[in-house]
């Protein structure tokens, strides 16, 4: 440092020295003496702009590396619409699907007809369904699809009666057309779960004019899920309304509001309709009463979360994953990432542990001890999405969500 400053010192002096002696005199003697100074300046300013120059090309070139790290609110949202347009079209395929078993089922001639198939299809479509469960608005919301695709909560015995009178009672031939004017406990996953799972399900299916009702009613069911989810397949592809409409940057900070709020709706219905309200001995309105599949519903729905936080999370990424833990790795938010990274890892580890029902999971040794660890991990999860995660992306999430119960 000491060496430039003294060099700087020469090259003033040398200038101050040029322009008195060119004042006095032209004479060649000094010529030389300010042609090189003038030469010596030129080059160390030449030096010092170079270095300039470099710094600030590392620096723009930094700039550039980060901004292309970078993890925006704006690419979240297209990274979460890109997932979600596969999985409605997913839902859309497995209807179809369970449509043909459905036909080919009630085309069997012998008694009793095998529903080994037409289960498995039943299965598929539902656990379709309970992953996209928490989406409650865009197409799925219109003309409530969202009901007549799986009506959630009812009664065993409200579900039988009105099927019952549907099917045994009122003389209208059961096609899908008629079944879409129907309530919507008569239409989609719920009806037709209590048709192929109820302990005397192969008794509906005989070869007598009640019997063909009700596989009539069962292929009506089917269709009426492929006119149900085909429109909000069609709508959340690529060139799609909702999907145009909602893939503009005006769009995007409703939509993640949206996303956060749904997660954090979804985490408290699990809680406390799905979970709680059966603990506490209401039954009567388990979901998949018939199909003993509470449980695994549960899973599939905090499978959603966990991809729209994004799994695996992992710190040391060359490109960094596209969900909510990028997001706020990208904002500076690591130690939030990971700590909600862990809170997910272990409600997947205690739900791992407990089996397909949740009524059967209350009849084990040790049931309370269970539950409450279910809930104690539910509860660590949504508290600290509805706060931690949502106050650091300046997400406004309502329902009272800030209150994470």
């Amino acid at each position: 440092m000491n060496i430039i400053f003294k060099k700087r010192a020469l090259i003033v002096l040398s200038a101050a020295l040029f322009v008195l002696n060119g004042c006095k005199s032209s004479s060649g003697a000094s010529s030389p003496k300010s042609s090189s100074s003038v030469s010596n300046a030129k080059n160390i300013s030449d030096t010092a702009s170079s270095n300039t120059t470099a710094s600030s090309q590392t620096s723009s070139s930094q700039s550039n590396d980060d901004a292309q790290h970078k993890f925006t609110k704006h690419q979240f949202k297209i990274s979460t619409v890109n997932k979600l347009n596969k999985r409605y079209h997913q839902f859309y395929q497995n209807n179809q699907a369970l449509y043909r078993e459905a036909t080919a089922f009630c085309s069997q001639v012998q008694t009793p007809k095998n529903s080994a198939l037409l289960k498995t299809a039943w299965f598929n479509s539902n656990t379709a369904w309970q992953y996209l469960q928490a989406i409650t608005f865009g197409p799925v919301a219109d003309n409530s699809r969202r009901y007549d695709i799986a009506y959630y909560p009812i009664t065993k015995s409200t579900l039988e009666t009105k099927i019952h009178e549907l099917v045994e009672i009122d003389e209208q031939p059961l096609t899908a057309h008629y079944i879409a004017e129907q309530p919507a406990s008569r239409q989609g996953l719920t009806a037709l779960e209590y048709l192929l799972f109820r302990d005397d399900a192969t008794a509906f299916f005989s070869e007598d004019d009640i019997g063909r009702r009700y596989c009539d009613y069962a292929q009506a069911i089917s269709q009426r899920l492929i006119d149900l989810s085909y429109p909000v397949d069609i709508e959340w592809q690529q060139g799609g309304l909702y999907y145009t409409t909602v893939m503009s940057e005006l769009s995007t900070n409703a939509f993640n509001e949206a996303i956060f709020g749904a997660i954090n709706e979804r985490l408290s219905i699990i809680s406390s309709d799905k979970i709680t309200k059966v603990q506490a001995g209401n039954t009567s309105e388990i979901e998949s009463a018939y199909a003993h599949i509470s449980l695994s519903n549960i899973k599939e729905n905090i499978a959603f979360i966990r991809d729209i936080y994004e799994t695996p999370f992992e710190q040391s990424t060359s490109k960094p994953s596209q969900g909510i833990l990028a997001w706020l790795s990208s904002d500076g938010h690591q130690d939030i990432a990971l700590e909600m990274h862990n809170r997910l890892s272990h409600l997947e580890t205690v739900l791992d542990t407990l089996g397909k029902s949740l009524i059967q999971t209350l009849e084990e040794p040790h049931a309370d001890e269970n539950i409450a660890a279910l809930l104690s991990a539910l509860h660590n999860v949504h508290e600290y999405h509805a706060r931690s995660v949502a106050e650091s992306l300046n997400i406004f999430i309502g329902f009272s969500g800030a209150d994470g119960d």
